[in-house]
Parts: C-alpha cells; sequence; structure tokens
C-alpha cells in the first residue's frame, strides 16, 4: 500500500520528495511522475534541469508533445532554443489592404500593395511578375539585394508597393510570401525526418517511462489503495 505522502531518499507515494522521489507528485533529485519536479525529472508534466515527459519544461529537456527549454527537442517547441519535430503548417502573415495593379495603372490609387510573383532573372536581377505580365516599375536600387535573396530559392510569391512617381508607378517595398509546400521539397523530408525522430522518441518515452510509472501507479487511486 502506497502513502498518500511520503518523504526519504526513495520515497514512494501519491506525494513523494525525496533524493529519488516516485509518485503522482514526485519531488526530489531523481523525479518520476505524472508531475515531477527535480534536477532529473520524468513522466507526464515535468520540471528540472534534465527532462524527459509529455510535457518539458527544464534546461535541458525532451518533451513528446511540447518542450520549453533552453535546448531541447519536442513534438512543438515553446520558449528557448527548441526543435519542433512535428511539421506544421507556416503561420500565415499578416497582409496589408491589397489594390489591383489596374487601380494603380489607371491612377485611381497614388499608392498601394498588390501580389506578385518573383523569380530569378537574367544577370542576377530578380523577375516580377503581376497579373502574368512582367512589371515594367522601375525598381528602387535599395531593393534589389532583399529581392535577390528573396528569389534565389527558386520563384515564389510576393507583394510589392507601388507608389505613382508622376506618370509612371515605381516599387520601393516588397514583402516575400511563404513559398507552398508542394514547391519546396526539403519541407516534406524535414517533416517525415522528423516524425520518425518523434516516434523513436515516443516509444523511449512509453518503454523508460509509461510503463514503470503506471505500474507504480496504476491509476492515482490505486496507489492509495
Amino acid at each position: 500500500m502506497a502513502r498518500l505522502f511520503d518523504a526519504g531518499q526513495f520515497a514512494t507515494g501519491f506525494i513523494a520528495v525525496g533524493q529519488f522521489a516516485t509518485g503522482f507528485v514526485a519531488i526530489g533529485q531523481v523525479a518520476t511522475g505524472v508531475i515531477a519536479i527535480g534536477q532529473v525529472a520524468r513522466g507526464g508534466i515535468v520540471i528540472g534541469m534534465v527532462g524527459f515527459g509529455l510535457w518539458s519544461i527544464s534546461m535541458v529537456g525532451v518533451g513528446v508533445l511540447r518542450t520549453t527549454a533552453l535546448i531541447g527537442v519536442g513534438g512543438t517547441a515553446g520558449f528557448g532554443l527548441v526543435l519542433p519535430l512535428i511539421p506544421l503548417p507556416a503561420r500565415r502573415p499578416r497582409l496589408p489592404p491589397l489594390v489591383s495593379a489596374d487601380a494603380l495603372v489607371a491612377g485611381a490609387r497614388e499608392a498601394g500593395w498588390t501580389r506578385a510573383w518573383i523569380e530569378p532573372g537574367p544577370e542576377g536581377i530578380p523577375v516580377c511578375t503581376v497579373d502574368g505580365e512582367r512589371l515594367a516599375a522601375p525598381l528602387d536600387a535599395r531593393l534589389r539585394p532583399a529581392l535577390a535573396a528573396s528569389s534565389r530559392g527558386g520563384a515564389g510569391p510576393a507583394l510589392v508597393h507601388l507608389r505613382r512617381d508622376g506618370a509612371r508607378l515605381r516599387w520601393d517595398r516588397v514583402m516575400a510570401l511563404p513559398r507552398p509546400a508542394r514547391a519546396n521539397p526539403a519541407l516534406w523530408i524535414r517533416g517525415a525526418l522528423g516524425l520518425v525522430v518523434l516516434a523513436v522518441i515516443a516509444f523511449v518515452y512509453w518503454w523508460l517511462v509509461a510503463l514503470p510509472l503506471g505500474e507504480l501507479l496504476r491509476g492515482p487511486a490505486g496507489m492509495l489503495r
């Protein structure tokens, strides 16, 4: 019969405090529990210097679902230098109000953002296409380095800011948009590798943490019988 509370070098109980503590709530140098707090913590929600759990908050951590750590790896990343393994869609950027290129050409608007397509051009000068036609507006020279870097990975969507300069248009700003995942095979490869690594971590967690902890606890009520 496990105790409701136990303290000692090898503490085992619903609430366990000790050098080696195991329980539903475990606090110790080496803590194992559904909620574990220690220098080395493993279990469900773990907080410690080194953590291995479903949700790890630690200096160095591994979390099957989520990890917040100075250095770590996990299903998803919280704060810190954490490598996320679950491939999630990129967050959509907040876009400014858009206008049609025709409205700008016709003079209905003095300036505005419009959708475009940027791709590498001859002699390293990027080519911008709007509504299927090459944009003839002069390019601000300050934009060339940013455009060259944006188009280096291949063609991609963008927003360009056009401004009337007398009788003609000039584009003075550009905002690169995320490329579709299907256009970037590296994302698929990285996502597949991440899921494989996560599967290995999940198996190790099940074998080294979930099975022993489940056998000991047999549910919170089982510890108090």
